[in-house]
């Protein structure tokens, strides 16, 4: 049996690299977008307790804890900006994934489809060389027979 080669397998190792990568920037941004949202926990933490603790104290303090909770303020906006930038990148970079995998699941389907193909040709041509060797073989004794 002759052995089964993918005329195509470079394309397919190329492709397989290209998901791989795909697949590797997802995760990085996915990562990038859970510290994001970590940090907008953090900063929310903090201005819970700087809100319970507004009131207690004197006045300077009271002007003090107003000005970082505008500052708290302004880095939440911030940050709510940055994770609405990483979801969007993260959601084209899914896109990226999603295309490459199924570029190269229709490579994989070509090549199991060809493999299958391949695997019933050659079947039949051992069949049919066995048919071919076992109709000689009884011609032959035939032959011996008449003779």
């Amino acid at each position: 049996m002759r052995r089964f080669r993918f005329s195509l397998d470079k394309l397919h190792k190329l492709r397989e690299q290209d998901e791989k990568e795909a697949e590797l920037a997802l995760a990085r941004v996915n990562a990038a977008l859970q510290e994001v949202e970590a940090e907008l926990r953090s900063l929310a933490e903090r201005e819970y307790h700087a809100r319970s603790e507004r009131y207690a104290g004197s006045v300077a303090d009271m002007l003090r804890s107003q000005h970082y909770l505008l500052r708290l303020g302004n880095e939440r906006d911030e940050c709510l900006e940055r994770v609405t930038k990483t979801s969007m990148e993260l959601e084209e970079k899914r896109e990226a994934w999603i295309k490459a995998r199924a570029e190269t699941q229709a490579l994989e389907k070509l090549r199991d489809r060809k493999k299958t193909e391949h695997r019933k040709a050659t079947l039949a041509a051992e069949e049919s060389a066995s048919d071919e060797i076992s109709n000689s073989r009884s011609s032959s004794r035939a032959a011996s027979r008449n003779q």
